[in-house]
């Protein structure tokens, strides 16, 4: 069944992947770590950018699932409309801390992932919350590393949404 299901998933057949899951019984959903067979599934089809699909396992197929890690992570990669997806399940994911992966924004500015940036924006996340690595952007000792990987149009952006450069607690006490 899972091979299957996750041919079908990765290759972002819904009619298969229906049909797979349809004729099997629901996965051990005890079963946890990276290759438990609904995160696999979740994972491939959040990375083949199937909301629709997305949406089928989350509210049909698999609608106790609570995401770990990686299918988070999948989610961010897998664009604006599958992240909407999860979104609508779970609102709070969009300030979630992804331990070294920073949190969406912060991910999507580093993939330089001009419409999750936006996506994520229009959601009402702060620029000024961007991190990755448990480094956060608007640092002045991070900032020129990450400005040296990342477009100039997504900077821009995250200014126009009020990014601002924060002083170091030093410069802080020297301008007192």
């Amino acid at each position: 069944m899972a091979d299957s299901a996750l041919e079908a998933a990765e290759a972002s057949d819904l009619v298969a992947l229906k049909e797979e899951l349809d004729d099997s019984p629901s996965p051990d959903l005890g079963e946890v770590g990276i290759y438990a067979k609904m995160d696999q599934i979740v994972c491939a089809a959040a990375h083949s950018r199937h909301a629709g699909m997305v949406t089928w396992l989350l509210e049909s197929r698999f609608p106790t699932y609570v995401p770990r890690l990686q299918a988070h992570l999948a989610a961010i990669q897998g664009g604006p409309d599958v992240y909407d997806v999860f979104l609508q399940k779970w609102p709070h994911l969009i300030n979630y801390e992804l331990g070294h992966n920073g949190n969406p924004i912060g991910l999507s500015v580093l993939d330089n992932d001009m419409p999750m940036v936006k996506f994520v924006l229009g959601k009402g996340v702060d620029p000024n919350t961007a991190q990755y690595g448990h480094r956060q952007f608007n640092k002045p000792e991070n900032f020129p590393t990450w400005c040296a990987h990342v477009d100039k149009d997504v900077i821009d952006l995250l200014v126009g949404h009020g990014l601002k450069v924060t002083e170091t607690p030093e410069q802080e006490s020297r301008d007192a």
